[in-house]
């Protein structure tokens, strides 16, 4: 799939696209002295990439897991369920303060939910609720501690950047403390991650320099680990696939990740208990190109892996990592 024919966006904009995927709170002006033109074409580029939908939104990667919260994903099939239906299972996971990150998806299962939660008998209640509800219309479902994520750049933003690339990684370990006012900066910068100072300090009152100071402490505790767009992938003349491998032995796995951060079109590494060695996902031109990476792995790692799945997503409905 040719991106160009999907979206008129030219070399000027890839290029602003990927400095915001690196950091989405860099100023314009930066971006522009860094392309060598005129903030006022930064301004009119970003503004024009809004409203065309390619950008969708600001999110702030925050490690909750410092926050001594909990991860669990949840793959859903479904039975006896029409589209509105659905529409209505995906509405109520959406709702949730503690889900942050949802998808349609087609393959072996319909579904995926991300859920931060304080502790096992929250989730256990959340699951009881939503089966309470809608049992009849799951034919099989799977739950997973899901306790590390990494997190790439997009391809033309790791080809542009090159070694320039920021990698972002949550992960279970160490907790720290926060106060209220860090809890609800954070909830706001979850889905505000560009908002100025002064939008940041209305919104919590507090002033612009003690704005500043908070999310600076944040990111030097490493709960705020960086900022980025939500991008329409599709605008952007993308797919994106999930690719669950097993392997032979446990120490290849740091080698694949190893290969991931390296690779142009590896974009997350997700790290779940009891469901995959190693999970990544992926974007790609077309279909053809993820069945070429797939032999690029196998063929990089021979020997290695045992099996391997896939599935690909169809649309991701909510991206928000803290909604207290």
């Amino acid at each position: 799939m040719d991106k160009m024919t999907v979206h008129a966006i030219d070399s000027l904009d890839l290029k602003i696209l990927a400095e915001l995927d690196n950091d989405a709170r860099i100023p314009n002006t930066r971006i522009a002295k860094k392309l060598r033109v005129n903030k006022n074409v930064v301004n009119y580029r970003i503004n024009n990439l809004e409203k065309t939908g390619i950008i969708k939104g600001y999110y702030t990667i925050i490690d909750a897991y410092k926050l001594e919260y909990q991860g669990y994903r949840l793959y859903l099939k479904f039975q006896y369920a029409d589209p509105i239906k659905e529409e209505e299972i995906m509405t109520h996971f959406v709702k949730l303060k503690n889900t942050w990150w949802i998808a349609y998806i087609k393959g072996n299962w319909d579904m995926a939910i991300l859920f931060w939660v304080k502790n096992q008998m929250e989730m256990v209640g959340e699951m009881e609720k939503f089966f309470e509800k809608y049992r009849d219309f799951v034919e099989a479902h799977v739950l997973l501690v899901y306790y590390g994520i990494g997190h790439y750049r997009l391809p033309f933003a790791k080809k542009y950047l090159k070694g320039n690339a920021k990698f972002e990684h949550a992960m279970t370990g160490e907790t720290v403390e926060i106060d209220i006012t860090d809890r609800k900066l954070l909830e706001f910068l979850s889905s505000n991650a560009r908002a100025t100072l002064v939008e940041i300090a209305k919104e919590l009152q507090l002033t612009p320099a003690a704005a500043r100071y908070r999310i600076e402490q944040l990111k030097k505790k490493k709960v705020v680990l960086g900022f980025r767009p939500i991008f329409d992938i599709k605008k952007l003349g993308y797919s994106q696939y999930k690719l669950d491998i097993n392997v032979k032995e446990t120490a290849v796995i740091k080698k694949m990740h190893a290969f991931a951060k390296e690779h142009d079109n590896i974009f997350y590494l997700d790290q779940t208990l009891g469901y995959a060695d190693v999970e990544f996902e992926i974007y790609v031109d077309n279909h053809e190109q993820f069945f070429d990476i797939v032999r690029e792995i196998r063929s990089e790692f021979s020997g290695f892996i045992k099996d391997h799945r896939f599935f690909m997503f169809e649309e991701i409905t909510k991206i928000k990592y803290l909604g207290y």
